[in-house]
């Protein structure tokens, strides 16, 4: 089990990496100035807000959380630990190159689906005390323990259990199997169907004020595409430089924080002169910042997370198979991000131990994000443009950025901050995301033969078929009833999520349809990439550059323990690369 991944180019195409500058100010294994690092870290650490508070906001809506309850910040708070503490642990033990973990998206799509099920809509005890805005009645207690308690209770246990299909796939090396039958045709089909999926998120985020959704798209797209040359002088970050800055195009880099300060500014500004209504049953009330001013003051300044906050875990066949199928797309997504990062590292190609150990670290936290009840698994985000504009690939920024998230999780105020952000400048933000995210499913076809009509016949009615079947269990969710209320919810998570839909259909089409490797997008190896050759120099010696994946201390302990030499994520024993002559591990 223990080589390089032999399709890494099924996975490549997910993320297009530009081209930068080959040197990096710093490696993998070294550590930068205390200042750089700090910085750096921050700036991983703030690129993830976007998407947890979609998620959250989501979240909270489908298990009827009231807007100022402080379950809200509480779902805030955990998602951020567990990313903090994913975050370090995978760029230091787990894949050990700087690769930031966030929350999966594609989670979004079957808590979308269930919205639809009759046993999930909220009652209307929650839409009254949503609009009266009285968290303190006995109604909206009640809502709190009986409901939203009990369903976030389903999703921890579902999460759990789905999770661990991705614990079992990483320690046991199955990811290797798994993606022989992935070709780029399933995952730019999943992809595009995840994105497609979450329109229902933005136009119920847009609603509440449109004029503002749409300015904040357009001051994303601004940033992120049409300034993206822009740079602007800061502090130089590399060593023994003579030059004292450098040009930084802060504009690509940090578009989603730029346009929700300036965004919520706005709104701030518009509120206080009462552009928007204060009436809670008017559409624009939720564009106000004073909104969820109440969950700000009820959430304690020190929140500390744990596991079975919200009750005991519980079982929903329907929630699992949903998370089952977003846990697949979340490794896809994982896979395809390592390998960005690795070649932005020139540390490509990503040995197959450290495949393996990744999507591990990632199952484990997931399951640990299922204790915490935050209705998400983790993920790898990429980090390939900011490495290489920052030309910092060093594990221990990463590491920071992970102990940063974790401080600013178990400051309870941050989080109720945060989670106070008007409902239509997240709607912008999103807006403009899930657009690219539809794009990079695009993406991943740019290897595959366009002009066979075997391709098109697959992709086309894939799509087709994940589209009607959505659209029609949205428009028509009583059509399809049973006498039992659990397969009813099976069927209508399942056949509502296009994501599962043009998953399975792609899948099976793919693999049964007759073609060649060629014109299914699959490039043999030797075709698409040249095993690094170069070579780290340590304490006089020369090894190769793939023992960076390698865990400290582990090959003394294989010398020792032969079964060891065996585990799929560890790597393999080399005896020439066992200990130096002082008994140091030679690659830790």
């Amino acid at each position: 089990m223990n080589g390089t991944l032999n399709k890494e180019s099924l996975l490549s195409q997910k993320i297009e990496v530009e081209e930068f500058d080959a040197s990096l100010a710093y490696d993998v294994d070294e550590r930068p100035p205390w200042f750089v690092t700090i910085t750096t870290a921050f700036q991983h650490t703030f690129l993830c807000v976007g998407a947890v508070l979609a998620i959250v906001t989501v979240l909270s809506d489908v298990v009827c959380a009231d807007l100022n309850d402080p379950v809200r910040s509480i779902l805030f708070s955990s998602s951020i630990l567990v990313i903090g503490l994913s975050t370090a642990i995978q760029s230091y033990f787990g894949l050990r190159l700087p690769v930031f973990q966030g929350a999966s998206s594609s989670f979004m799509v079957p808590l979308i689906a269930l919205q639809s099920s009759d046993t999930w809509k909220c009652p209307s005890a929650f839409k009254e005390s949503n609009m009266t805005n009285l968290t303190t009645t006995n109604i909206s207690n009640s809502l709190t323990t009986n409901i939203v308690y009990d369903r976030l209770a389903e999703l921890q246990g579902s999460l759990i259990a789905a999770s661990m299909f991705e614990v079992v796939i990483g320690l046991t090396g199955l990811i290797g199997l798994l993606m022989k039958f992935i070709s780029p045709i399933t995952i730019g089909v999943t992809l595009f169907c995840l994105g497609y999926s979450l329109y229902p998120v933005v136009i119920f985020l847009c609603k509440a004020h449109w004029g503002i959704s749409f300015i904040g798209c357009g001051i994303t797209v601004l940033f992120s595409v049409y300034m993206s040359h822009i740079k602007i002088t800061i502090p130089n970050c590399k060593r023994k430089s003579e030059k004292k800055s450098k040009p930084y195009p802060v504009f690509q880099v940090f578009p989603v924080l730029f346009t929700l300060i300036i965004m919520w500014v706005v709104c701030a500004v518009c509120t206080k002169l009462n552009v928007f209504s204060n009436d809670p049953e008017d559409v624009s009330f939720k564009a106000r910042t004073d909104v969820r001013s109440k969950v700000i003051q009820d959430t304690p300044w020190i929140l500390i997370p744990y596991p079975g906050q919200f009750g005991t875990p519980k079982f929903n066949t329907a929630i699992f198979l949903g998370f089952l199928i977003a846990v697949i797309t979340s490794v896809i997504e994982s896979v395809g991000d390592y390998i960005a990062t690795a070649r932005v590292c020139h540390a490509y190609p990503v040995p197959r131990h450290a495949l393996n150990r990744g999507i591990a670290i990632e199952g484990i936290f997931s399951v640990i994000s299922g204790t915490l009840g935050t209705g998400h698994a983790t993920t790898s985000y990429s980090t390939t443009v900011s490495l290489g504009l920052t030309k910092i690939g060093s594990r221990i920024v990463l590491v920071i950025s992970g102990i940063i998230a974790v401080i600013l999780a178990i400051i309870g105020k941050f989080g109720a901050v945060m989670t106070s952000v008007p409902d239509p400048v997240l709607g912008g933000i999103t807006f403009a995301m899930m657009g690219v995210l539809c794009s990079l499913g695009l993406s991943a076809l740019q290897n595959v033969e366009l002009r066979s009509s075997r391709n098109l016949s697959v992709i086309g009615i894939s799509l087709y078929f994940a589209v009607v079947l959505s659209e029609w269990q949205r428009q028509f969710p009583d059509s399809l009833k049973t006498d039992s209320d659990q397969l009813n919810q099976i069927v209508k998570v399942t056949l509502g999520n296009a994501m599962f839909v043009g998953f399975i259909v792609s899948l099976i089409m793919d693999n049964t349809v007759k073609g060649t490797d060629r014109e299914r997008g699959i490039l043999k190896e030797d075709a698409l990439s040249v095993e690094n050759k170069q070579m780290l120099l340590q304490d006089n010696h020369e090894i190769p550059r793939s023992r960076l994946f390698d865990l400290p201390c582990v090959s003394r302990l294989q010398k020792s323990c032969k079964p060891l030499r065996h585990v799929p994520f560890l790597q393999p024993y080399i005896e020439s690369y066992d200990v130096t002559d002082n008994g140091s591990n030679q690659y830790a």
